[in-house]
């Protein structure tokens, strides 16, 4: 059983046929409430509606005008606005905390050593994982906390060395006691948690369950961000970064693709070891 208190949303755009994530859900364990968010210009709410028991409509002009998307003119195809709207949501439930997660998940992974080599091995009890990850998440009264997106195993079994990884990405286990901004048009995943941490907050990416992904940068699944993926090319998407933090990000080309690489000596303040108190 899930723990009171707590509700999932996805976050999800002309996707109606195919929410992957509320699939993934279901067949790997999860029995909790799942809400979805939609907004109000998708063309397939009554679809939505008809599939789904719990489907939540919101007004996207009103968070265009109060999110900060780091440009202008504003670009109303963004999950941004999605992301500001579940924290004010989850506040009006009075929850304690939420997870709110991208619609093109298809498989949560246990993530391990096995003599040296990086394994996965399907979760097939998400209530558990949810409960403990949920519990941990409120006890050390942290922001927020991610499972492990596919491209933090690069490198295989020595990314396991440091499992805890001071970002979030996809998917978020959010503690309703400490508020979260969210911010810019595009990559305002890495953004916005980045910006939170240089405040203090305490946000965690762990690799012990990862998370697999359908869709890419490129795009292979119709709705969503494809429509602005379209229109804007990834230089000017990984520039979004630099825009929101020139200490700490920067830009890198490879082989035609721009990667953003954040420098977090730069980005989040240290957790001094009591050992360098003075005695």
């Amino acid at each position: 059983m899930i723990n009171n208190n707590f509700l999932v949303f996805i976050i999800t755009h002309k996707r109606a046929n195919s929410v992957l994530t509320f699939t993934a859900l279901r067949e790997q364990g999860y029995s909790g409430d799942i809400c979805l968010i939609v907004d109000d210009t998708d063309n397939q709410i009554v679809e939505y509606k008809q599939k789904f028991n719990n489907v939540v409509v919101f007004n996207k002009q009103e968070y265009i005008d109060k999110v900060d998307t780091l440009c202008y003119p504003k670009n109303p195809n963004s999950a941004v606005y999605a992301r500001a709207f579940v924290e004010d949501y989850a506040r009006s439930l009075n929850l304690k905390s939420f997870m709110l997660i991208d619609d093109d998940i298809t498989r949560f992974n246990f993530r391990y050593n096995d003599n040296g080599l990086l394994r996965s091995m399907k979760v097939s009890n998400l209530d558990d994982v949810i409960n403990i990850y949920n519990n941990y998440l409120l006890e050390c009264n942290l922001s927020t906390i991610s499972f492990g997106g596919g491209a933090s195993y690069i490198g295989g079994i020595s990314c396991l060395d440091n499992n805890m990884k001071r970002r979030c990405f996809q998917c978020y286990l959010r503690n309703v006691s400490i508020p979260l901004t969210w911010v810019s048009n595009m990559n305002e995943d890495y953004i916005s948690t980045v910006r939170e941490g240089k405040l203090g907050k305490l946000l965690f990416e762990l690799l012990d369950v990862g998370i697999v992904a359908k869709e890419t940068m490129t795009g292979n699944q119709s709705g969503g961000m494809q429509e602005f993926y379209k229109q804007v090319d990834t230089f000017k998407r990984s520039f979004f970064s630099v825009i929101s933090d020139p200490s700490s990000f920067s830009v890198q080309n490879k082989k035609d693709k721009f990667i953003i690489r954040c420098k977090w000596n730069n980005a989040v303040p240290k957790i001094v070891s009591s050992f360098y108190k003075k005695r």
